[in-house]
């Protein structure tokens, strides 16, 4: 029986073959990529030799920190992004590489796509349909938009903050508008955690944004959610 330490992020394959049918599933606390074979319930690990370290390199031998979310490719087959402790790494057939990092790595990896993340816990990542190597990251309290073709990182929006004072917001998990009315990936639902700092009390909260505008509408401001941990 497999044995999962915290999963925390999970994306559809984007594979064929045998691997279509299988969910990537980042198992956190064992520094592991696994994959699920949705008709069986099987488990295989896909990349990571479980040691705690940031490694690149043959899917077997490469190594995570406490990897928690992961998204797919649309374009290319068999690559996938990771968010690993303050970078974001990518999968392509049997080999990992750094896609991105944050200052922490940057002396470690000078060669890197670098970025600021201004929280070493990426909490969601997702990619626009039909773009090729471009990421969303939800980075505590700020979206970002990180594109590997020009290596230019964008803040779509630092819009999740309260204007009252009393409030620190934080971007959980995100996933694109697909509604019928909605313009083709241009705009994101995000879940936002509130933290009360004055009473000390947690809430939740769905809101849009336009990965264009950068304009944040909240959809669910008044709705208490702080006896659960809700994810999209």
């Amino acid at each position: 029986m497999a044995r999962f330490g915290s999963p925390s992020g999970i994306c559809l394959s984007n594979e064929s073959g045998e691997n279509a049918d299988t969910l990537l599933v980042c198992d956190t606390w064992n520094n592991r990529i696994r994959r699920v074979n949705r008709q069986t319930g099987w488990v295989v690990t896909a990349a990571g030799s479980g040691r705690e370290l940031m490694k690149n390199g043959h899917c077997d031998d490469a190594a995570f920190v406490q990897p928690n979310a992961i998204c797919a490719d649309p374009v290319t087959a068999g690559v996938y992004y990771i968010g690993s402790t303050g970078t974001i790494r990518k999968m392509s057939g049997e080999k990992v590489e750094l896609f991105a990092c944050g200052s922490d790595w940057w002396d470690a990896e000078p060669q890197a796509f670098r970025t600021t993340f201004s929280s070493r816990v990426l909490q969601g990542l997702i990619c626009p349909r039909n773009t090729r190597n471009v990421v969303f990251a939800l980075d505590a309290q700020q979206l970002l938009q990180l594109d590997g073709n020009t290596r230019k990182c964008k803040a779509v929006t630092l819009d999740f903050k309260d204007a009252t004072g009393t409030h620190t917001l934080n971007g959980l998990s995100l996933c694109w508008d697909r509604s019928a009315t909605a313009v083709v990936d241009s705009s994101l639902f995000v879940l936002v955690l509130a933290y009360d700092r004055w009473g000390g009390k947690y809430s939740y909260n769905i809101a849009r944004v336009n990965v264009t505008t950068s304009k944040r509408v909240s959809l669910s401001s008044d709705i208490d959610w702080s006896l659960c941990s809700p994810h999209l």
